[in-house]
């Protein structure tokens, strides 16, 4: 069996390896299927798996970094209501999500999470973020100070 990592995105070595590794296991435990069906279901993999069992073509490892900045760009403030996200402020004034990040979260800057990033912020004058282009979200483009309120408050 040909081993997929041998032309792998991967360029650190140390970490290939590790996913050698990973693929090694899995191909174990493969085998170790196949001896489990044969045994005791008396069937071959290919009664219970279609296909050929080739592996199908390996996924690309690239960055996502652009595409997690539209995500976070397009949902920061959708939360949950029930069974569906909704944009907060849709939310009526009432609804249960505010009462509950009363309840949980009082008075934000007491939360330990923000205490951290206040503390952060005072000891190295900005937050600990590394970014490479401007925040895609307004509210969160200031480095000096803890945003509390997106996705919280309408």
């Amino acid at each position: 069996m040909m081993n997929p990592f041998e032309s792998t995105d991967e360029p650190d070595r140390h970490i290939r390896k590790i996913w050698e590794i990973f693929f090694e296991q899995e191909v174990a435990h493969l085998h170790k299927a196949v001896e489990a069906l044969k045994k005791y279901e008396k069937k071959e993999w290919q009664q219970v798996i279609p296909g050929t069992g080739e592996y199908p073509e390996l996924l690309h490892f690239k960055t996502q970094k652009e595409y997690v900045r539209e995500v976070l760009a397009s949902q920061i403030e959708l939360t949950a209501d029930r069974e569906t996200f909704v944009d907060i402020h849709d939310l009526p004034a009432g609804h249960e999500f505010f009462d509950w990040q009363k309840k949980v979260n009082g008075k934000t800057r007491n939360v330990p999470s923000h205490e951290v990033v206040e503390e952060y912020i005072g000891k190295n004058g900005r937050d600990y973020r590394s970014e490479e282009a401007e925040n895609p979200v307004p509210a969160l483009q200031d480095r000096k100070a803890d945003n509390t309120e997106i996705g919280r408050i309408r």
